[in-house]
C-alpha cells in the first residue's frame, strides 16, 4: 500500500461503502465501520488516509457522517462525489457541505 501510494504520489486511497443488500441500514453501518477500522490499521501504519466516497447506498451525507464519526480516525476522510448525493438523494449541496465539509479531502 505504501509503495503504491508513493509511486503514484497520492496520500489517499478511495474506498466505498457499497450496496446494502438484505440488511438494515444500522447493520450496514456496523459492517462498514468494522471494515474501515480494519483497513485503517494498515493505512495508518503507512501514513495513508482513506477517503470514503459518497456513492452507492452511501450518498446521504448523514449516513456518511455517522460512519466517519463512529470510526473516529484522523486517517478517514470523505471523497465528495458532488453529483451522487444530489441525483440519488435529492440532497442540497449546502447540506452536504455543512455536514461533511470538515472531513472532505477530495471531490469529483
Amino acid at each position: 500500500m505504501k509503495e503504491l501510494c508513493q509511486y503514484f504520489n497520492t496520500p489517499y486511497i478511495r474506498v466505498f461503502g457499497g450496496t446494502i443488500i438484505d440488511v438494515e441500514r444500522s447493520k450496514a453501518v456496523d459492517i462498514v465501520v468494522e471494515n474501515l477500522v480494519e483497513m485503517l490499521k494498515i493505512a495508518e501504519a503507512f501514513n495513508v488516509s482513506l477517503v470514503i466516497e459518497t456513492h452507492d447506498d452511501w450518498t446521504n451525507c448523514e449516513h456518511i457522517a455517522e460512519v466517519v464519526e463512529r470510526v473516529n480516525s484522523d486517517y478517514l476522510h470523505v471523497l465528495w462525489d458532488v453529483h451522487h448525493p444530489f441525483r440519488t438523494a435529492g440532497e442540497n449541496p449546502v447540506l452536504t457541505w455543512d455536514t461533511l465539509g470538515k472531513r472532505i479531502k477530495y471531490t469529483h
